[in-house]
């Protein structure tokens, strides 16, 4: 009999959890789990914020690319009737006071063009450029990518 309650004592201690054991491995992986989870989240927000970010920066840069060519291919003044034939010559719609607008057709983006007097340029025909690309709707928040430049109107 003595041998069986020994057997049996070694059985108990070896073999088998306790509730406390349980519950400390369910605590620990809920809390891998739940770091992992969070690490996982968060880098598709930095994904997805420097995607668009790329894409909108694309955008401007091509945009300021189309205005700069329009300044090489015809004779413009400064004057503000020239610049606003210029742009809707590359599909810009007026806004308001030297501010012109486009929606990106292939995205969602809103360009918004503004041109500005120069304080003290060094040619009648300069004036400076800020490009804006705007994600759904036009406000500081949804601004993705921004472009300043100095153009020269005329053709070479």
């Amino acid at each position: 009999m003595k041998d069986f309650n020994d057997l049996f004592k070694k059985v108990q201690n070896e073999y088998g959890l306790t509730l406390i054991e349980v519950l400390a491995s369910v605590v620990l992986l809920t809390i891998i789990i739940t770091t992992f989870i969070t690490i996982m989240i968060q880098s598709t927000q930095i994904n997805y914020t420097s995607e668009t970010m790329v894409d909108a920066t694309y955008i401007a840069q091509t945009e300021m690319e189309k205005v700069y060519s329009k300044t090489k291919q015809e004779q413009y003044s400064i004057d503000f009737n020239d610049i606003q034939k210029a742009m809707e010559d590359i599909d810009y719609s007026y806004l308001e006071e030297q501010k012109f607008r486009k929606t990106a057709e292939e995205t969602d983006y809103h360009i918004l063009v503004e041109f500005k007097q120069l304080e003290e340029p060094t040619h009648e025909n300069m004036n400076q450029i800020i490009i804006k690309v705007y994600e759904k709707v036009i406000n500081d928040k949804s601004r993705r990518a921004q472009m300043e430049n100095v153009l020269l109107w005329e053709a070479k």
